[in-house]
């Protein structure tokens, strides 16, 4: 029994990836499931025994895709670090995430330029949306905490502060995927840049 359940989470994964692959080349409103039963080498029964349908197949795929990013970053906020030094790191993760987790920049670059957003999209990424709004708050109460404990500057807005960092974040994403789609190549490394990157946008938050 435990060998049956072993081999049907693996089908289960198989199918999962497949359908990013899929999705990410197709669209979601071109996708069929026999696409990603093809790509996946099963049977449209097998994807029906899984998921109910292609949008909980799609939604399934996005959770699953982000789940390493998601942990991550929770970690990060979990930590013993200081407020601005979490915010430092949990910035610096995002942008090494971009390049690093093939499975999350896949799903990024899919819904800046693959995904049609209608009902059934937008519900299957509103857990990953939602995580996001999460952290934004979670930026916005370590900046009120830095500016009691004197690591920020006292006239910074937090929400304002906040949305701007996250704005800065998927600015990046954009600008990255867009310079690679119109040189056919990467023009910069998040990762290899993301020290830098970050300290510009912090600087003026650090006090002394």
């Amino acid at each position: 029994m435990r060998r049956t359940k072993e081999e049907a989470e693996q089908t289960r994964k198989t199918i999962l990836e497949a359908s990013l692959r899929v999705f990410s080349t197709k669209g979601y409103a071109r996708s069929r499931l026999e696409d990603v039963a093809k790509e996946a080498g099963v049977t449209r029964g097998a994807i029906y025994w899984h998921f109910d349908n292609k949008a909980d197949l799609f939604s399934s795929a996005v959770i699953e895709s982000v789940s390493g990013y998601r942990k991550r970053l929770t970690d990060i906020l979990l930590s013993p670090l200081s407020p601005l030094l979490k915010i430092r790191t949990l910035m610096k993760e995002w942008l090494a995430t971009l390049e690093e987790d093939e499975a999350y920049r896949t799903l990024v670059e899919m819904t800046l330029t693959k995904t049609e957003f209608d009902d059934q999209t937008r519900e299957g990424v509103r857990e990953w949306f939602g995580f996001v709004d999460r952290v934004q708050e979670a930026i916005v109460d370590l900046i009120r905490e830095g500016i009691d404990t004197g690591e920020i500057h006292g006239g910074i807005k937090p929400e304002v502060a906040g949305l701007a960092l996250i704005a800065y974040l998927n600015g990046i994403e954009e600008t990255w995927f867009i310079q690679n789609m119109a040189s056919g190549e990467r023009r910069f490394s998040p990762a290899e840049m993301a020290d830098e990157l970050v300290a510009f946008v912090l600087l003026g938050m650090a006090k002394g």
